[in-house]
């Protein structure tokens, strides 16, 4: 099992064992529309973020900058999840990361840890799109995982605000409807 490379909450890091006794066999692609820290795909050289310290000094100065590329965003994602407070990740309307710094003191560069999720990833297609589209794209034999935020129609404002845009009840309702259907289509296939 290769370990998730930042802190997500609501992660299923634990539940993994448990899962990998009925992954199916003739699944060819893992689907994750809502991945956070990709532990489920996971469970079955960043130097430059080995040099930075986990103190509020080095958390602020990398929350306030604006990587350029995906080499510079990925290690700011994965040292700003490692460093915040629960390492929470949350955007405000604006679409910026908005978390205070966790001061828990802990090492957040573990390089076997990425190079591990590294070579895993290799074969993995990361792809910046939303649920539904996500889901559209899904075929027959896909497995797909879904852990979504957590929303009721009665409590509709609470846990879906870690983005500038919301996970409300009527992406509850379309997700419900989107997954009935993929589970509708498998059967009559």
């Amino acid at each position: 099992m290769i370990k998730p490379f930042f802190k997500w909450p609501g992660s299923k890091s634990w539940l993994i064992n448990q899962l990998a006794d009925i992954w199916p066999v003739n699944s060819l692609r893992v689907v994750e529309p809502f991945a956070g820290s990709a532990a489920f795909y996971l469970g079955g050289g960043c130097s430059a973020a080995s040099k930075l310290k986990n103190c509020p000094e080095d958390y602020l100065r990398i929350r306030s900058e604006n990587p350029v590329g995906a080499v510079s965003a990925a290690g700011r994602l994965i040292f700003l999840t490692n460093t915040s407070w629960g390492g929470l990740y949350r955007e405000n309307l604006n679409g910026q990361f908005n978390v205070p710094f966790g001061n828990n003191g802990r090492s957040f560069f573990c390089e076997d840890t990425i190079l591990s999720a590294s070579e895993k990833l290799k074969n993995a297609e990361i792809l910046h799109w939303g649920f539904a589209q996500t889901l559209e794209a899904t075929k027959k034999d896909d497995l797909i995982f879904v852990d979504a935020p957590y929303v009721t129609k009665t409590n509709a404002e609470f846990f879906d605000r870690y983005h500038a845009t919301r996970f409300g009840w009527d992406d509850q309702l379309l997700l419900s409807k989107l997954l009935n259907l993929k589970k509708y289509k498998k059967k009559n296939l």
